[in-house]
Order: structure tokens, then C-alpha cells, then sequence
């Protein structure tokens, strides 16, 4: 479970902070935003201490193992219980924008896309000389059931967790409007990662393909919901401007102000000689002057 967490988590991480740079515009480009700085931090997440692709390989032997193990004996790990409708074909019909805001509804779509591609995988491998083999030559569909795993893990703890609080804490969402604003970004996230690979949902047959549409307007009306929580649940994490070092994620707001004082420590805006000017541009220019054009 680890190492698919991994694998998850490191690319949605790089990628989440690469969306952020971009939304920044320009000013997410500057080194002094901090975000180019974290982006490299992260980039490197995906290969250190486990190269993702080759810890997709690892994950993927150990479900085969487990599945393997639950069709001999009949027995399971807990945590993989869902094992036990792996020759269970998807029986969905087209829900409502409020069934899709219903985590049962959601979970159980992440359940089924996971089996079928599970499926899906063990027929491939099949003829394949050994389970080595197989999952060697299928390296990139290994990244893609692995992906599926830790999306349904996530999905699945998020939203127990959410309905039974108890059970992850007794203090930080005891409060009814945290709970309430956790529950949303339960829904967001579930929702979000299910269109971000829609394909592979609509392929298993556990959604369709007018289910899209409301999917989306949902993610949009969260959206809605959830942004004026969206500082709040930022400081939640508490890091420091210090640790931060960003002109644009600081905690006093002053942006702009951050950003101009930036840029007069910038040693290019030191130089008395102009070395723009003087060398490189004046010469352009007087060129040009000479020109009978």
C-alpha cells in the first residue's frame, strides 16, 4: 500500500504545484513566488526513494500475490475486502448530481474501476511465459493499476473518515462547520481525480458518459463552496513565511508589496552602468540611425 501511495502522491504533488505556478501567472514564474523552488523540491519526489514506475511493478505483484491468495483460500487482508467482487461486473445506471455527492456512490465507482482494470490485467499477463515477465512487458499498464489502487485507498479512508470522524480524531473536526467543509473536499477530490481519468471510469462500466456532465457541475459548485474557506485551510497547515519564503504565499497578504521589494534586491536593478543600455541596445540603435533605409 505504501509504495502505491507513493506513486499517487508524488505525482499529484508535482503536478499540484506545476497547476499553481501556472495559475500565478507571471508572478509564479519569479523564484521569489517560492514556487519554482518547491516545484524542483517535488519533481525529484517521483524518482528518490523509489522510482515511481519501478514501485508500480513492485505494487502490482504484491495485489497479484493478495489476489491470488484470496482465490485459493478465500480469505483477504481487511483493508482489501472490495477483493471479494473481483468477478462482479459493474451494475450502474446514470445517478443524479445528488447521488454523485453521496461517497457511497463515488467509493463504489472507484471500487469497480479498480477491479476491472485488476481483471483486465490478469487476463493480459496470462500467457505471458512467467509473472516476471508479464509485468515487465506491461510496465505502463502496472503504473495505471497502481495509480487506480492508491486513488481508491485515498478516496475510500478520506470518506470514512469524514463520516466517522472518531475514528481518524476526536479534536479537529469535532466542530460541525469543519466537518462540514472536510465533507467538501472529500466530494472535490473524489470527483476531481474521477474526471481527471474519466476514460478509465466509462471503460469499467461504472460510469457513463451523461454522468460527465454532472460530475463536473458538481466539481464547479464545490468549487463555489469551498473558496471562501480556501485561506483558512491553507493556514491550517500553519507553515511559516519563513519556510514558505514566497512574496505571493505570505500570511500578512501584502503581495504586491513583497514583490516590489523584491525586485529592489535584484542586482541587475543595482547597476549604475546600464549594461542593457550602454551595450547592447545604444549600439542597435545607432546602427539604425546610420541607415539610409
Amino acid at each position: 500500500m505504501s509504495c502505491g501511495l507513493k506513486v499517487l502522491t508524488t505525482d499529484l504533488a508535482t503536478a499540484g504545484i506545476e497547476t499553481a505556478r501556472r495559475a500565478c501567472g507571471g508572478h509564479g514564474y519569479l523564484l521569489s513566488s517560492g514556487l519554482p523552488i518547491l516545484l524542483g523540491d517535488a519533481a525529484q519526489t517521483v524518482t528518490t526513494e523509489g522510482d515511481n514506475l519501478v514501485l508500480s511493478i513492485q505494487t502490482t505483484r504484491a495485489l497479484l500475490k493478495i489476489l491470488a491468495s484470496y482465490q485459493e483460500t478465500g480469505k483477504v487482508p481487511e483493508p482489501m475486502t472490495f477483493l471479494a467482487n473481483i468477478d462482479k461486473l459493474p451494475n450502474a445506471a446514470p445517478r443524479t448530481q445528488k447521488q454523485w455527492l453521496d461517497p457511497q456512490t463515488y467509493v463504489e465507482a472507484f471500487e469497480q474501476r479498480f477491479l476491472y482494470q485488476l481483471r483486465t490485467f490478469v487476463q493480459k499477463i496470462s500467457t505471458a511465459s512467467s509473472v516476471t515477465a508479464g509485468l515487465q512487458n506491461n510496465s505502463m499498464d502496472t503504473l495505471k493499476l497502481t495509480n487506480s489502487y492508491a486513488n481508491l485507498v485515498i478516496v475510500k479512508t478520506f470518506a470514512e473518515a469524514v463520516e466517522t470522524p472518531s475514528t481518524l480524531t476526536s479534536e479537529y473536526l469535532s466542530s460541525p462547520a469543519i466537518l462540514n467543509v472536510v465533507r467538501l473536499l472529500c466530494h472535490l477530490f473524489a470527483l476531481t481525480q474521477l474526471e481527471a481519468t474519466a476514460g478509465e471510469f466509462m471503460e469499467s462500466g461504472c460510469v457513463f458518459p451523461s454522468d460527465m456532465a454532472i460530475i463536473r457541475a458538481n466539481i464547479e459548485e464545490l468549487l463555489k463552496l469551498i473558496r471562501p474557506h480556501a485561506v483558512t485551510l491553507v493556514d491550517g497547515f500553519n507553515f511559516s513565511d519563513h519556510m514558505l519564503n514566497s512574496t505571493l504565499g505570505r500570511y500578512d497578504g501584502n503581495v504586491y508589496e513583497a514583490l516590489y521589494e523584491s525586485a529592489q534586491h535584484d542586482p541587475l536593478n543595482h547597476s549604475s552602468d546600464k549594461v542593457a543600455l550602454h551595450e547592447l541596445l545604444r549600439p542597435i540603435r545607432d546602427e539604425i540611425s546610420k541607415s539610409r533605409l
